[in-house]
C-alpha cells in the first residue's frame, strides 16, 4: 500500500502516467472526498462491486476506479470521449448490449415466453 491512505501504488503510478505529473496528497484527498461524499459522477458499477467515478483534479477530469467494500482508489483509467462529454455537462451515451441480448432480457422480465420459443410458434397468425 502507498503512503497515501486509501490509494494503491498502482493508482499513483497510473495517475503519473495519464496526467503527466505526480498528484499531491491534498489532490488525492480531494478525489477521495468527492467519491465518498458523492460529489463525483458515478459512471458505472462493475460486476465485482467496483465503481467507476468521474471526478476532477483541478480542471482535469479523471475516471477513478473505487472499491467501496475496502474504500480504496484502485486505479485511474485513461482518457476517453465519455470523459469529455461528461465534463462538458453532456450526458454520455451508455454502453448498449447487443440487440439480441436486449430482447432476451425483455422476455425474461415479462416472463411470457418459454426458453427457445419464437413469436411464430406462439400463433400470432403468420
Amino acid at each position: 500500500m502507498s503512503d497515501i491512505p486509501h490509494v494503491t501504488d498502482h493508482a499513483i503510478e497510473r495517475a503519473r502516467q495519464r496526467l503527466g505529473r505526480t498528484l499531491r496528497r491534498d489532490e488525492w484527498n480531494a478525489l477521495l472526498l468527492a467519491v465518498v461524499e458523492r460529489r463525483a459522477l458515478l459512471l458505472a458499477t462493475r460486476p465485482g462491486g467496483k465503481e467507476i467515478w468521474l471526478a476532477s483534479v483541478g480542471e482535469v477530469p479523471v475516471r477513478v476506479v473505487w472499491a467501496p467494500d475496502t474504500a480504496i482508489i484502485v486505479t485511474i483509467l485513461p482518457d476517453t470521449p465519455a470523459i469529455t462529454a461528461a465534463s462538458a455537462g453532456m450526458k454520455a451515451r451508455p454502453v448498449r448490449k447487443s440487440f439480441r441480448n436486449n430482447l432476451r432480457y425483455l422476455r425474461y422480465l415479462r416472463g411470457k415466453r418459454q426458453r427457445g420459443s419464437t413469436i411464430w410458434a406462439e400463433g400470432d397468425g403468420r
